[in-house]
């Protein structure tokens, strides 16, 4: 089951209930003073880890999600460290959760898989800040690597896709559907473009008249 955000409202309800409910399952109840807690009496304590130097748009989300956090007991904060520190404290995995932009998007197999989802780099890797380590997932990179024909690849890595979302190691912020772009008008593309991606250095290209028109005006020499 998967759950969106309305843009409207920042605290969705109906995620939060959602949410509650898991907590609930695995047996972080909330107490008298709203915070969750196990049978031991532990809190449930999420440190989000984030530098000095990020942009506001992405510290802002951190403490939209901070909040909605503390909205279903987590005892949730975020903690603003210098970019040198926050380096080190990521190779050493000394944090509890971190925006990251890592985890890119496969549509062929190859090396850097296991830089991602690999067990033996999952220790080191700063391209698996999760630390995500799984006999599974291995299992099935190699089957991608030995993969004789197209067919064989594809098969591999949809199963991969499938046992990853299992895994539960990512929460998605949002993703844009459509490229932003300004340029100069002078540029033409194919009116049909490939599905993933821009395509401004393979196949777009320069119309000389229109080049020439920019130029006579003064707007490029």
């Amino acid at each position: 089951m998967t759950h969106s955000s309305d843009a409207s409202r920042l605290g969705d309800r109906r995620n939060l209930r959602a949410a509650s409910r898991l907590l609930d399952e695995a047996g972080w109840a909330v107490g008298d003073d709203g915070i969750r807690r196990n049978e031991a009496g532990q809190t449930l304590d999420v440190n989000m880890l984030i530098p000095t130097n990020i942009d506001p748009t992405v510290e802002s989300m951190h403490e939209t999600f901070v909040q909605n956090l503390e909205q279903i007991g987590v005892n949730a904060s975020f903690e603003r460290v210098d970019p040198s520190q926050y380096t080190l404290r990521r190779r050493e995995r000394d944090y509890d959760i971190l925006y990251s932009t890592r985890y890119s998007s496969f549509l062929s197999t190859g090396g850097g898989l296991t830089q991602m989802y690999g067990s033996r780099e999952a220790e080191f890797s700063l391209f698996n800040p999760a630390g995500l380590a799984s006999p599974l997932v291995d299992a099935i990179l190699e089957a991608s690597f030995v993969a004789e024909s197209q067919e064989e690849t594809d098969v591999a890595l949809k199963a991969l896709d499938r046992a990853l979302r299992h895994e539960f190691f990512v929460i998605p912020t949002g993703y844009i559907a459509d490229h932003w772009v300004a340029y100069y008008d002078m540029y033409e593309h194919p009116e049909d473009v490939a599905p993933y991606d821009l395509g401004y250095l393979s196949y777009w290209w320069v119309n000389p008249e229109k080049e020439e028109a920019l130029r006579e005006a003064g707007v490029i020499n």
